[in-house]
């Protein structure tokens, strides 16, 4: 049997607005979900729409037709408007949570209250929207010789970001700078506020 004789699925992700995020091709069933949910977009999803085919063949051809379609934002080959869709998706996220940064307003900075614990300084944003969806990625500037985000995490309600390091025994406060770049929500720079 041949791999255009295969039978294949398409499957599509939404979110929980039936908006259409994703879609693709898969002959692996579950573990192809599992290779997504590494992927930025991946916290956005609610439900999932699968279709079965008997060929690869016909299986990408629906694929094509549906992102041709819909351009769903975070499908990027076949796809030439994506960036543009992940952009609009973005905005939309904000608009629907009103505390939270709208991506055309990128960078954003959100103030924060901060514990302190010797060398180490718990910073708290709270609100909903994209902050559930903040990844620590790259190399972001801490305030502080030496200080670094040793961890970064959601409880809910708040965005919490463990620093280690000095430079905050007079802070107050801080301020986080988030970036949007490719749909991702990410940490650009966090800085003591000092009164």
């Amino acid at each position: 049997m041949s791999d255009t004789d295969t039978s294949t699925s398409v499957y599509r992700y939404y979110d929980r607005h039936k908006v259409l995020l994703y879609v693709g091709v898969t002959a692996r069933g579950v573990s192809r979900n599992n290779e997504h949910n590494s992927k930025p977009w991946w916290g956005f999803v609610s439900s999932q729409k699968i279709e079965h085919y008997q060929t690869r063949k016909e299986a990408l051809s629906r694929e094509s037709l549906l992102i041709t379609e819909f351009q769903p934002p975070f499908n990027v080959q076949q796809n030439p408007a994506s960036e543009l869709a992940r952009r609009a998706y973005m905005q939309h996220v904000a608009t629907a949570a009103p505390d939270a940064p709208a991506a055309h307003e990128m960078p954003k900075w959100l103030t924060a209250g901060i514990t302190k614990q010797g060398r180490i300084v718990i910073v708290s944003a709270t609100g909903g929207g994209v902050l559930k969806f903040v990844r620590n990625e790259g190399k972001p500037s801490v305030t502080g010789k030496g200080s670094v985000i040793e961890h970064v995490g959601h409880d809910g309600t708040a965005l919490n970001i463990r620093v280690r390091g000095n430079g905050w025994e007079s802070a107050t406060g801080a301020r986080i700078m988030l970036g949007y770049p490719t749909g991702k929500v990410v940490i650009k720079r966090i800085e003591a506020i000092t009164t």
